[in-house]
């Protein structure tokens, strides 16, 4: 019995200055509450011996039954009625996993930011300085489960029923002010997308049979007859791709920049369509220019693409149409750039030379299916050049004209002979499928 002041049996008044395991309760209305430490060291204390059940009487009316190590309660005698219980848990890592918001990083602006008024040079309270993104998770946590009091560190605590800073020692001394500014609300998933049970990054295989498999198939096995001999960038000879697999991508922290990309796009002004295959089409009414769209990689890239997504600096700066992120509307033509471990080779060759390359024909390779927001769209049908001094020469933007600025390229000039599209931010692009295939040569 820990007394009707929430006192331990030796009488101990003061909490130890060790860190302890924090409990919690679920009152009636759903709001999480947590335990004085006072009462949450004598729970922690009962549990130990792990002989149970156990019963903890923490005033004149409750009682913290802990049945297993897993399974605790409170009863009380007063108010509730006979049978029924409140849920406890145990330990900060039990609470933060019942009440974290489903986001992840690359998606701050969607999580509440909280400061706390720091003093100006005058004395005043009037500068707002930024908890660290671990504290605000903490704050916002709590604030969203109804608790009204929350340890800052030993010395202060936030009560969130007024935004106010205390100190443990002298509540009523000086106290800062604290605010919280409302996040952006989280867009919508893809109506596509399976359930994803509060994590950030599934991977959903594909069933052959399906709908969502074939309309990805069909274009992908269409291969263009120039690039059946591939004298391009690796030596393997094929007149076929054998699928054998196809992952759908279920990314949060890419789709939420994503997201924000494509508004901003539809939002600026609008743009011109850029027609692409009608198998790999959207929608009918296509605002942002938005198309799936083929990349071939090194199969060792594609995991790390897909859940970090492609990066700027990772990029060829003599690429053709400079330092960019490049798409294809053809499957073959994308298979050029398409290699797997044991070869190193990743992206483009000098035509015609294969002494980098170490594939075969019974390796399994990769192609990504990424949704690209276009936009407004530059075309290219005379190339500039991107020898030094030249237009196209390192570039890392899209270009611009008369005050208008431009999203996205599309290549679609000699020596192309099929159109390449090329973007320069990675929050334009989402890799929303991985197409594991063979290359057979029948």
């Amino acid at each position: 019995y820990m007394g009707e002041d929430s006192r331990f049996v030796s009488m101990t008044t003061r909490v130890p200055s060790a860190d302890y395991v924090e409990w919690f309760w679920q009152d009636d209305s759903g709001v999480w509450v947590s335990y004085p430490p006072i009462v949450c060291l004598g729970l922690e204390k009962a549990l130990q011996p792990k002989k149970f059940p156990i019963s903890v009487k923490i005033n004149k009316y409750e009682t913290v039954e802990l049945a297993d190590a897993n399974t605790f309660v409170q009863k009380s005698s007063k108010h509730q009625q006979e049978g029924s219980a409140n849920v406890v848990i145990r330990g900060r890592d039990a609470f933060e996993e019942l009440v974290l918001p489903e986001v992840g990083a690359g998606a701050e602006e969607y999580v509440a930011k909280w400061s706390w008024a720091g003093d100006s040079p005058h004395g005043s309270q009037s500068i707002w300085v930024e908890y660290d993104p671990q504290m605000s998770g903490r704050f916002e946590n709590a604030f969203r489960k109804g608790i009204v009091k929350l340890d800052v560190d030993k010395e202060r605590y936030l009560a969130l029923d007024t935004f106010l800073q205390h100190r443990h020692d002298n509540p009523t001394a000086k106290f800062r002010r604290v605010r919280r500014l409302e996040p952006k609300r989280l867009p919508p998933l893809p109506a596509h997308w399976d359930p994803m049970d509060g994590t950030d990054y599934v991977e959903i295989p594909l069933s052959a049979t399906s709908a969502e498999y074939t309309r990805l198939a069909l274009p992908f096995r269409r291969i263009e007859s120039c690039h059946v001999r591939n004298d391009f960038n690796h030596k393997v000879l094929f007149n076929e791709f054998e699928i054998t697999r196809i992952v759908r991508v279920q990314n949060k922290r890419l789709w939420y920049p994503f997201w924000d990309w494509k508004q901003n796009i539809v939002a600026t002004a609008p743009v011109s369509n850029i027609r692409c295959p009608a198998p790999l089409d959207i929608a009918n009414t296509n605002p942002a220019n938005e198309y799936l769209l083929f990349h071939g990689l090194n199969l060792r890239s594609a995991d790390a693409i897909t859940k970090e997504n492609f990066k700027i600096s990772a990029s060829n700066a003599t690429g053709m149409f400079g330092r960019g992120i490049y798409f294809g509307e053809n499957s073959s033509k994308c298979n050029q750039y398409s290699h797997a471990p044991p070869c190193q080779q990743n992206g483009a060759g000098p035509r015609g030379d294969h002494s980098g390359c170490q594939c075969t024909q019974n390796l399994e390779v990769c192609v990504l299916v990424c949704r690209v927001a276009l936009g407004e769209c530059w075309i290219e049908t005379t190339f500039q050049g991107n020898d030094p001094g030249k237009f196209w020469y390192q570039r890392s933007s899209p270009p611009s004209e008369n005050s208008k600025q431009y999203h996205s390229v599309v290549g679609n000039c000699a020596p192309l002979m099929f159109r390449e599209f090329i973007v320069y931010e990675p929050s334009q692009v989402i890799p929303e499928y991985k197409i594991y295939y063979k290359r057979k040569l029948t």
